[in-house]
């Protein structure tokens, strides 16, 4: 199991490489180059979030005494493709990309950089939800007759 655990890991090292040299090229170009690249970068950080729920998965079947010591390094691993993908969201990085961007592709929904990253809607924080309305609640009375072990009910 560790093996492939391992092998991972150098998949992992390999593309996170050629994922943060590309991020340092980005800037640097433009046009139909800078799209393609930017594609590619996208493509390249789901590879690596699949490569890390299958290390996932693999450091769940490690038995429990070497099991941390995975853990631990995925955990790493999560945080520097989390560092990866703020490097590739930073406006100084990419700023045709960036949601906060007044750049054309941000409001032409046929733009190669709108269909590579599409935004979140996320409501404002003065949004609040309706309670849902109170429900009927049915009352029953219960006569008991201890002379004749008698129940009704109304």
């Amino acid at each position: 199991m560790s093996s492939d655990f391992e092998a991972y890991e150098q998949d992992f090292g390999t593309i996170t490489a050629e994922i943060t040299n590309k991020i340092g090229r980005i800037p640097k170009l433009s046009g139909e180059e800078k799209t393609q690249l930017v594609l590619n970068v996208d493509k390249q950080l789901e590879e690596v979030r699949e490569l890390l729920e299958q290390m996932d998965l693999e450091a769940r079947e490690i038995p429990i005494q070497s099991r941390a010591m995975y853990n631990s390094r995925l955990k790493s691993y999560k945080q520097e493709v989390e560092k990866l993908e703020k490097d590739f969201d930073h406006p100084e990085s990419c700023p045709d990309l960036h949601p906060r961007s007044h750049h054309p592709c941000h409001h032409n929904p046929g733009h190669p950089f709108q269909s590579a990253r599409p935004l979140i809607s996320i409501p404002p924080p003065h949004t609040h939800t309706l309670a849902p309305p109170p429900r009927q609640i049915q009352t029953h009375t219960f006569v008991i007759n201890s002379d004749k072990a008698l129940f009704s009910c109304n």
